[in-house]
């Protein structure tokens, strides 16, 4: 049962989790993930994020498990078979181990599952700064993880959600420059320059249309 240094384990907890493990139908799962919400809420901060966080696994994590009968392992809060789980062969220098490990067991036809009905704490951020700090890793270990993804023989489903998180962090600054693309079309200095065509109203900035294609 793998557990972070500020994680918090109900009274039970082990033992359900436990009991998943030892049904015949869930012979081929390997690590059964349960739901991770957040410990205590001090500040206003750690509020939003753990908001966030509950509803993601509420709707998002909980869907993906009934259209995929999978998830993903988030390396914590979680009951793994040792035998099967020492099977795979993860390299030391990974950050984001729990990507790796839903992979290669995927790979040796193993199943990481979602349990919605078991919750454990854990702790989160409590400032802005800290969050940043803690993002920046996580964005380097989800990165790295790409090839490996994409390697692997793995199930659609298993593909899709590991490579969510990628598109995730790849997403925002996309559309960060689009957005401040849009107010720089709508404002004078690019009207002194060219000769624009109004095109989607976004705000108070427009869209330029001869300026789709760049977009």
């Amino acid at each position: 049962l793998v557990c972070d240094a500020d994680s918090k384990l109900p009274v039970g907890t082990a033992l359900k989790l436990i009991r998943k493990a030892e049904h015949p139908d869930n012979q081929d799962v390997v690590v059964f993930q349960s739901q991770i919400n957040v410990q205590s809420k001090p500040t206003y901060f750690v509020k939003f994020l753990g908001s966030g966080q509950n509803i993601c696994q509420r709707i998002y994590t909980r869907a993906n498990q009934k259209v995929f009968g999978r998830s993903v392992s988030y390396g914590s809060g979680c009951l793994i078979r040792c035998k099967e789980f020492g099977e795979i062969d993860v390299p030391d220098w990974v950050l984001s181990h729990d990507i790796w490990d839903t992979v290669c067991l995927e790979e040796k036809k193993y199943r990481v599952v979602f349990c919605s009905d078991v919750v454990t704490f854990g702790g989160f951020p409590g400032n802005y700064v800290e969050y940043l700090k803690r993002s920046r890793r996580w964005i380097k270990g989800t990165m790295e993880s790409l090839g490996i993804i994409l390697k692997k023989k793995i199930p659609i489903g298993t593909r899709f959600m590991a490579l969510y998180p990628i598109y995730m962090y790849l997403s925002q600054p996309v559309f960060f420059l689009w957005i401040m693309t849009g107010f720089f079309l709508d404002s004078k200095l690019w009207k002194t320059l060219f000769v624009t065509q109004k095109f989607a109203f976004l705000g108070n900035s427009y869209v330029d249309l001869e300026m789709g294609s760049h977009l």
